[in-house]
Formats: C-alpha cells, sequence, structure tokens
C-alpha cells in the first residue's frame, strides 16, 4: 500500500512538471510580415491606393475649376 501511494506520488509531480513545462514554451513571430502576408492587408492596400487615387483626382479637378 505504502508502494502505490509513493508511486501514485511520483507519477503526479511528473505529470504535473511536464505541464509546467510546456506552459514555459515561448515562441516569436515576425508580426509585419505576418500581417504583410495576409491576403486581407493585400486587398486593404488595393483598395486604399484606388480610393487615394480618387481622392488626389477629385482634389485636382476642384483645383482646375477655380
Amino acid at each position: 500500500m505504502k508502494n502505490l501511494k509513493s508511486l501514485l506520488l511520483i507519477a503526479v509531480f511528473t505529470l504535473g512538471l511536464a505541464g509546467v513545462a510546456n506552459a514555459q514554451k515561448i515562441g516569436h513571430i515576425d508580426f509585419e510580415k505576418l500581417v504583410a502576408e495576409m491576403p486581407q492587408t493585400k486587398t486593404l492596400k488595393l483598395d486604399m491606393e484606388k480610393l487615394g487615387k480618387t481622392y488626389q483626382d477629385e482634389i485636382t479637378r476642384n483645383g482646375k475649376e477655380n
């Protein structure tokens, strides 16, 4: 019975340490590269360029009218 308790205690302790070891893994990512590679970012960039060109054309047109 004493051996069973010891074995159980060792098993719980070992499993507990495995959980702690997994919790301390740290990863690093290049966030700018990640965002730049997203399809939504590319689409948004194109949309913003189109909108900027539209506004620039409108400003140029209004400047010529005055």
